[in-house]
């Protein structure tokens, strides 16, 4: 056997080791639900096709490790990936973070989810592009960001409605909660 074929074999069987090993490997990720967001979740009606890649042992064992950290199947982390890497290329200032309410839409470099962006421009006094800059100025971020979850918005309008939605009962919840604690340490 070729020395370059005995190190691809040696590589296969020890990452083979470190995934069927009763130990946990080191924690590279950060556990997180699974997702609710639409875009994750293929209508149950919806057949899914099959295919097939070659990609690098060292990728595939990093995503199953990932796969398993996250609590998601390998096939369905493969696909959250390609969702978001697609939407992510179409809208490049746009990234997905998972958070307290499940994963979402953000601007890059901020906290700011795409949500709290087309709330404050909906909010502001103004209308278009008059719009864009109040909500720029307010956030303090550049007008192109503001544009850009706009843009994204126009896409994605319903899964950011039910984000945005999902936020408002928990936030009302939470308040609800709040006054009765209020109530009764009054």
């Amino acid at each position: 056997m070729n020395p370059q074929a005995k190190t691809l074999r040696n590589t296969r069987s020890s990452a083979q080791e470190e995934l069927t090993s009763n130990r946990d490997p080191p924690m590279l990720y950060h556990k997180v639900p699974r997702s609710t967001t639409k875009y994750h979740d293929v209508p149950p009606k919806m057949a899914k096709e099959s295919t097939s890649i070659r990609i690098a042992p060292d990728l595939k064992k990093e995503l199953e490790i990932r796969a398993r950290r996250t609590g998601l199947s390998a096939a369905a982390l493969y696909e959250r990936f390609l969702y978001e890497g697609l939407r992510h290329d179409a809208h490049p200032l746009i990234v997905f973070r998972d958070g307290a309410g499940g994963r979402r839409a953000t601007l890059v470099g901020t906290r700011l989810a795409v949500s709290q962006v087309m709330d404050t421009v909906d909010a502001a006094e103004e209308r278009g592009e008059a719009a864009i800059r109040e909500a720029a100025e307010y956030l303090g971020i550049p007008e192109g960001h503001v544009r850009a979850c706009v843009r994204y918005y126009a896409s994605y309008a319903d899964e950011v409605d039910e984000w945005r939605n999902r936020m408002r009962e928990i936030a009302d919840r939470e308040q609800e909660v709040w006054h009765r604690e209020q109530a009764v340490l009054a």
